[in-house]
């Protein structure tokens, strides 16, 4: 048996304390990624989806019963359900239950193909935090359910925690980075609450683990190496993490691979769509007239503006019109195209009146465009306009008149090209 470890969760946070296996030691390589086929969901007999035909031995989810010891078995894995809470919505167990027999056997066969076949689901009302990970169990707040009835991947972090088994002294960041990693790679239901890993920000680095680690390990994984994930998970399992796994897997040490990630830190799918165009904003720096109350750099500060991420967006509450974004260019160049991309939220903070103004000395301005009455199809999504211009400059100046009808700004993007 496991001896007790114990992760706590907040926004799925875990303390992590020790955990003990008995498996053979392999060498240092990454864990080869197996394909696995998506468990089929389990549900209960009183309609819906039909259960795969060659899953066996599934009872049905009892609807009926609340409290108590609910068993479920699928394609070799067992999962006790424990309830004390008899204002639980068995619903929510219906959806915890299908969550873990899809991702638990995905995460097992990439990260641990010897990880324990039996799990335990325990909704508790004297647990307060969100969830937390021990022993083979994961406890969960049954008002923390009730008030966020669709983060139902809470399951996808917390039994990650089961598969890692870490038993060793590696850092506590690194394994809230890749539990939150196989959140954002397996998880089923993210979108539905708008839940995703966190874009880079100046104010934090990796050691803040969780969305803010799992944002760089995916960018590395992108960038660097497309094993490192389970590079780094075959160290900490095996308890020969260090320093130098980094080096190894990437020629680069830990904080190189860092500074590297913050020159241009967006994933593939976050970067900003220009098309054939040439991105004349790379490299450029940003000024507001009014900025986030954080201050620059901080998540929702205007440094988002220009960090070809369409996923982070510059926030302000109280706009005040004539709010002006500027950008020195690295170096002069004729400009005659632009993108500007919605937030991810709230489409009445949307810009809808604006200039664009162009300078070579920052003090004597000329407007290239204007567009008096403009909107967004959807979230997180990158309108481009071109304009006539032949003159080469080194400053261009967004000037925001009004937004959609809020009394707050948001943009995720604006970006000046060439085409």
């Amino acid at each position: 048996m496991l001896p007790l470890i114990l992760f706590n969760s907040k926004k799925t946070k875990s303390k992590r304390m020790k955990n003990c296996r008995i498996l053979n030691i392999i060498f240092f390589t990454a864990f080869i990624i197996m394909s696995c086929k998506k468990s089929v969901a389990v549900v209960d007999n009183s309609g819906g989806n039909k259960k795969d035909s060659t899953v066996a031995d599934t009872p049905p989810i009892d609807t009926t019963s609340v409290t108590g010891i609910h068993t479920y078995i699928q394609g070799g894995d067992t999962l006790i359900f424990l309830n004390n809470d008899p204002d639980f919505d068995t619903s929510m167990r219906t959806k915890y239950v299908n969550v873990f027999f899809i991702v638990y056997p995905e995460e097992a066969a990439r990260f641990n193909p010897g990880t324990i076949k039996k799990v335990t689901f325990s909704v508790d009302t004297a647990y307060h935090d969100i969830a937390g990970t021990a022993n083979g169990k994961v406890t969960f707040n049954p008002e923390y359910c009730r008030n966020n009835p669709n983060d139902v991947d809470v399951v996808t972090h917390e039994v990650m925690h089961i598969v890692q088994a870490y038993s060793g002294d590696g850092p506590g960041w690194l394994t809230e980075g890749i539990a939150d990693y196989a959140r954002y790679t397996y998880g089923v239901h993210n979108a539905d609450i708008g839940w995703t890993v966190q874009p880079y920000s100046l104010t934090k680095d990796y050691t803040a683990g969780y969305g803010e680690a799992a944002h760089f390990l995916l960018w590395l994984e992108q960038n660097k190496n497309k094993q490192i994930v389970d590079i780094l998970n075959n160290a900490m399992y095996h308890s020969i993490y260090a320093p130098s796994v980094w080096l190894t897997a990437t020629g680069e040490t830990l904080e190189e691979l860092w500074a590297d990630y913050g020159k241009n830190p967006a994933l593939t799918e976050e970067k900003t769509p220009i098309g054939d165009a040439t991105d004349l904003t790379v490299g450029s720096q940003i000024s507001v007239t009014q900025e986030n109350p954080d201050g620059y750099g901080s998540p929702e500060s205007s440094f988002e503006l220009n960090d070809n991420d369409i996923k982070s967006k510059f926030l302000l509450y109280g706009f005040q019109p004539g709010l002006s974004i500027r950008l020195k260019l690295k170096t002069p160049a004729v400009a005659n195209a632009y993108v500007m991309t919605s937030g991810n939220d709230n489409p009445d903070r949307d810009p809808s009146n604006w200039l664009i103004l162009a300078s070579k000395d920052s003090a004597n301005w000329t407007l290239l465009d204007g567009r008096p009455n403009e909107s967004f199809a959807g979230r997180n999504t990158t309108n481009k306009y071109t304009f006539t211009n032949q003159e080469s400059y080194q400053y261009y100046m967004l000037v925001i008149n009004s937004t959609a009808g809020s009394g707050d700004f948001q943009l995720s993007e604006w970006r000046i090209l060439q085409q």
